[in-house]
């Protein structure tokens, strides 16, 4: 999202279900801990942010029938403003969506990281033609990038170093010009 203004804050993506539940009135939260309820206020203003929340946990079994822009901050009045690009609702890791969003292909099948689930290193292998530079991050469970870096691919290979990385699950992007791939890889302590 995009505000334009401190009023703008206060617009947000509401989603309604066919049992009459809105998303506003869930235990919802976005990645900074903050409700998804409008009111609640997102964003930092004039500056693109992506806003991401597990709605799972809170609308788990529901069924969407509306998608709605919805402002909630009736104390104050005036013009606000606010851009909503790429709205994603995915079952999937938030990585993968997201590269789909941006019409990449997915050559995710290419990739395999071994072994599973790794300790101190783990090895990234592509069948197809993988050499040469790409970029490669890492995400934890909740889709937030803990790592983010241009590697050299040589032999279809990468290693990649686990020292930094606490015990979890997590997924690894490597993307190029022909495409991106995803896999998911567990790291034990």
């Amino acid at each position: 999202m995009y505000p334009t203004n401190n009023l703008s804050r206060y617009v947000a993506i509401d989603l309604l279900m066919t049992d009459g539940t809105a998303l506003r009135n869930t235990t919802a939260i976005d990645q900074t801990g903050a409700s998804m309820h409008p009111g609640a206020g997102h964003g930092t203003v004039n500056t693109w942010q992506q806003i991401r929340s597990n709605i799972g946990s809170a609308l788990n079994g529901k069924t969407i029938d509306r998608i709605i822009i919805a402002y909630d901050h009736g104390a104050d009045t005036g013009s606000f403003k606010t851009y909503f690009d790429d709205i994603v609702i995915t079952d999937q890791p938030l990585i993968t969506s997201l590269a789909a969003a941006q019409k990449l292909p997915d050559l995710s099948p290419q990739m395999h990281i071994f072994p599973q689930p790794a300790r101190d290193l783990a090895n990234i292998r592509f069948t197809g033609n993988w050499n040469g530079e790409g970029e490669m991050a890492v995400y934890n469970a909740n889709g937030q990038c803990v790592s983010n870096e241009t590697v050299r691919l040589e032999n279809n290979r990468i290693t990649l170093p686990l020292d930094g990385l606490p015990a979890g699950v997590y997924f690894v992007r490597v993307s190029k010009g022909q495409g991106f791939a995803v896999k998911k890889m567990v790291v034990v302590r």
